[in-house]
């Protein structure tokens, strides 16, 4: 997005010390709306009052203490492509079209690469299915639990390979 940029010895200046402030206050606004509306510093003679009520006499006074030129239908910033907008407004336009492109092209290729995730086995955080592990032997199983590796469930069917920890009497349980 562009900006309006106001030197920083603005102030200081001989044509804006001998300018009123309401004036400066439209230099400003006008400024701003130049660069809002890529204008490359023109201001029509509609569109002043929009910014300013009284905008016709203090545009005047802009041009005769040399901030402003008149010209057919308006006013533009003096030397303004030099110090105001360091891009023309066909010149923004053509960079803001390009970024744009970018952003499409971005958008479909991220968009490309969730729908071909959506596509595949999901596993565990790693996204790799993980095998079930033992524990370690050195590792004992708390008080009143114990470790067992059924092979076939109770009713005869198959059961996942692996140490499960299940509750037993405390009593008998050794320390």
């Amino acid at each position: 997005m562009p900006w309006f940029p106001v030197d920083d010895s603005f102030h200081s200046h001989p044509k804006v010390r001998a300018t009123s402030p309401a004036a400066l206050g439209l230099w400003v606004l006008a400024g701003s709306w130049s660069m809002c509306y890529l204008t490359d510093g023109r201001i029509k003679d509609t569109d002043l009052p929009l910014l300013l009520p009284d905008s016709a006499t203090l545009a005047d006074e802009l041009v005769t203490k040399g901030l402003w030129r008149r010209t057919r239908g308006g006013y533009v910033f003096k030397d303004w492509l030099e110090w105001g907008g360091k891009k023309t407004a066909r010149e923004i336009r053509e960079l803001r079209a390009q970024r744009a492109a970018a952003g499409r092209k971005g958008g479909v290729a991220s968009g490309n690469t969730r729908r071909s995730k959506q596509s595949k086995p999901q596993g565990g955080a790693s996204g790799l299915l993980e095998p079930h592990t033992q524990p370690s032997p050195a590792i004992k199983p708390p008080a009143g639990f114990s470790y067992f590796e059924p092979s076939v469930s109770p009713n005869g069917s198959d059961v996942q390979k692996g140490s499960h920890l299940y509750k037993t009497d405390a009593k008998d349980e050794s320390p």
